[in-house]
């Protein structure tokens, strides 16, 4: 990293861009090969007081022109003993400058993004992608500096610093498009990282859909050019699996399939060390599964074939059953390996509420549930957003099917279960809410709740409202106000607006 070990010699550029300079003189090889402005280099200065003391250019100077040297500069200092001390404090502040704190903006704010956002528990435990260190990669370091710049300047507040991490981000979108239209450059892990780190920024900032589901269908469509087989090293798998997630839900956001469904990006990544997939992994291949399903009932219901829509349907009936059993097994084996990692704690204050005939206001839950780690959490209130999800397409099509396991009342009350579990375990993720990134995941598992409780339930479904308006833009602690953490919540909050008393996903 430039500066480390003493002030940089590096020139402007390379100072600015984080990168290693060959320290050529008038301008550095990688400026001119780069075209950037290189800027030039640090240069010492002296200090002088007065031709007295100038050094005579030539060396061979006559001893009499030696004399006369020192008999101006012992005239100096006698003449200027009486002023000698504020000399050498005037010298010490012209040398030693003390640096005002926008000397180290970039680095204040890479350093608390590294330590709030990305040092922390990711959704199955472990700090994940985007991780980051500066490298030689000008693109890559470019789009985290973005990341940095606006999630330090969104936390305090900083309107001017996000005004520059969005322009940062602006840049880092030109230098991308350019990088991706190169056939070599597109496949490189530099690109891989720079389009995750934005796609990152996008669940940050962007409370438009068009962004983080643009940028996720991008980040799938990379993947696509890849291949499985190139994210069987251990940081790309970790990239892949951190990416997952979001992918699928802009997959089922969309309408669409994911290629993360088929067998292959199942299996190959954790071909050569199987032990390393995670339990959570396994749960996101069910979870792939899904935007398939969804895209069939679509079609049906945009079809005017009464007997292509009758056998769609029973198609979907018939997978959503078979999905149901694979994710039943994994509860089961989830179980037997977690056994004592959920427990009741008393409910806080914060809860939804409701009115009892007395006037009396009580609580909807006596009790909330807590875990013996964020990575359990994510999994449990995944584990059910999942069943909600497939429970919800199964209702939907009741009329298509004579399974005694999707009759009406039995769906509705295991939807209800699903949600009531995911709503008492959201206090012990705002716990959590400003350590890494596993916060992120319970807005699918809100949403979903939502879906299967909150819609009935004004008591609930306001509380859950009111959730994601303080994950999205902040919410008051006392005197001051926390800033929002993920700005993707509030395109959730117009979800619930624009489907309330419809039907939908």
């Amino acid at each position: 990293m430039v500066g480390v070990g003493g002030r940089s010699k590096a020139c402007a550029a390379c100072r600015r861009r984080r990168v290693k300079c060959d320290e050529r003189k008038p301008k550095c090889l990688r400026c001119v090969k780069g075209n950037y402005d290189c800027g030039g280099y640090r240069e010492m200065r002296f200090i002088q007081f007065g031709e007295a003391l100038s050094q005579p250019e030539n060396a061979a100077a006559s001893s009499t022109d030696s004399n006369n040297a020192g008999d101006q500069a012992l005239a100096l200092r006698q003449a200027s003993d009486t002023t000698s001390k504020h000399q050498v404090h005037s010298l010490s502040l012209s040398l030693c400058p003390i640096p005002s704190i926008s000397s180290f903006q970039d680095d204040i704010c890479v350093t608390y993004t590294l330590t709030h956002l990305l040092n922390g528990a990711s959704y199955d435990g472990k700090t994940r992608a985007p991780s980051h260190h500066w490298s030689d990669e000008p693109l890559a370091n470019t789009c985290f500096l973005s990341l940095a710049t606006t999630y330090f300047g969104s936390q305090h507040r900083e309107e001017r610093l996000v005004k520059k991490g969005l322009q940062l981000y602006g840049v880092a979108l030109r230098e991308l498009h350019t990088a991706l239209a190169d056939a070599h450059q597109c496949q490189t892990r530099n690109v891989l990282d720079s389009v995750v780190t934005l796609n990152f920024l996008e669940f940050l900032i962007s409370d438009n859909p068009d962004g983080w589901l643009g940028h996720s269908s991008g980040l799938e469509r990379l993947f696509e050019l890849r291949g499985p087989e190139s994210f069987q090293t251990t940081p790309e798998r970790l990239i892949l699996e951190q990416s997952r997630p979001g992918i699928i839900f802009a997959s089922l956001a969309l309408r669409k399939s994911t290629i993360l469904s088929s067998p292959e990006w199942k299996m190959v990544p954790w071909a050569v060390h199987q032990e390393k997939k995670s339990s959570m992994q396994f749960l996101v291949d069910i979870l792939a599964d899904c935007p398939y399903l969804y895209m069939v009932k679509e079609e049906i219901t945009s079809s005017g074939g009464i007997l292509l829509e009758l056998s769609a349907a029973q198609h979907i009936v018939n997978k959503v059953s078979e999905i149901l059993k694979k994710l039943e097994s994994w509860k089961i084996q989830w179980d037997s390996e977690h056994g004592n990692a959920c427990f009741e704690v008393a409910a806080p204050q914060t809860g939804p509420v409701y009115h009892n005939p007395d006037g009396e206001t009580m609580s909807v839950w006596s009790t909330i549930l807590h875990y013996e780690s964020l990575s359990a959490a994510n999994e449990t209130t995944l584990y059910n957003a999942i069943l909600i999800l497939l429970l919800k397409l199964a209702q939907d099509l009741l009329l298509f099917t004579d399974d005694p396991n999707f009759g009406g009342d039995l769906i509705a009350s295991r939807m209800y279960a699903a949600g009531i579990e995911i709503c008492r375990s959201v206090e012990y993720h705002l716990l959590h809410y400003q350590v890494g990134v596993g916060s992120f995941y319970v807005l699918f598992p809100l949403r979903m709740a939502w879906q299967a409780v909150g819609r009935s339930n004004s008591c609930i479904g306001l509380w859950l409202e009111h959730l994601l308006q303080r994950i999205a833009f902040g919410v008051p602690v006392g005197n001051c106000t926390v800033a929002g953490k993920w700005a993707v919540a509030s395109y959730l909050l117009k979800d619930f607006a624009n489907i309330k008393g419809t039907e939908g996903f």
